[in-house]
């Protein structure tokens, strides 16, 4: 037993076929630019911000979280594993949506790291932090929720709905498998969540660090152009 392989799948021929799909594609070249523009600049703000209490130990890990979900569903929908990458959207959303009421409410944040898990569930479910934002934004109804339902529906759990991530045309694909239509709207999905990220963390980082000021002018740079082409 100990001398078998590991079970281990090739996903080298979907990640080329999606590679050359990307590069012949205008909209998605982009798109991935901005995906690469946005994890840069996410890596540079966490590693520019001093960490000096708790509280900024527990936002960089926020931070981190949504970083290293964006590199997972960015690898995981280039091999072909199209609902596993819609699942790390989602949890990088709900992490963007952690820091942005820390952010907004930095007294919320400590109090999200020190509840009993009990307490915490009770009081910062992902519904609970979705109301919150609405009633600080002014909003009424469900800002966050169409997006939320999505991942979760396609992506998170199990539903009738989502067998159709992997059964595109009705015809179930066993493992990974390009899709040039899957392709285009996941990659869609990841590059708004990681902006919306990118802008959360962002406020989190100190304006009057000149690495930190560097990184968000590097970013803005390349930001102006893309959401001028594109309106995700």
């Amino acid at each position: 037993m100990a001398n078998e392989p590991f079970y281990l799948i090739d996903e080298a021929p979907v990640v080329a076929a999606h590679d050359r799909m990307i590069a012949d594609s205008t909209d998605l070249l982009a798109h991935q630019r901005m995906i690469d523009a946005a994890l840069d600049t996410i890596d540079e703000l966490i590693r520019a911000t001093p960490y000096d209490t708790r509280d900024d130990l527990v936002a960089l890990r926020l931070a981190t979280r949504c970083f290293n979900d964006a590199a997972a569903a960015l690898r995981l929908v280039r091999c072909g594993y199209f609902q596993p990458s819609l699942a790390m959207i989602r949890d990088m959303m709900e992490c963007r949506l952690l820091l942005d009421l820390f952010n907004r409410q930095p007294q919320r944040l400590a109090e999200w790291h020190t509840l009993p898990e009990a307490d915490r569930k009770a009081r910062f479910s992902p519904p609970k932090v979705r109301i919150a934002l609405e009633a600080l934004d002014g909003t009424k109804g469900k800002k966050y929720q169409e997006d939320y339902s999505m991942f979760s529906k396609f992506g998170a759990h199990p539903t009738p709905e989502g067998f159709t991530v992997i059964s595109p045309n009705n015809m179930t694909n066993i493992g990974a498998f390009p899709d040039m239509r899957l392709l285009t709207a996941i990659l869609e999905e990841l590059v708004r969540e990681l902006i919306q990220a990118v802008e959360v963390i962002s406020g989190h980082a100190p304006n009057d660090a000149p690495r930190v000021v560097g990184a968000k002018i590097d970013y803005l740079q390349r930001l102006r152009p893309w959401r001028k082409e594109y309106n995700l």
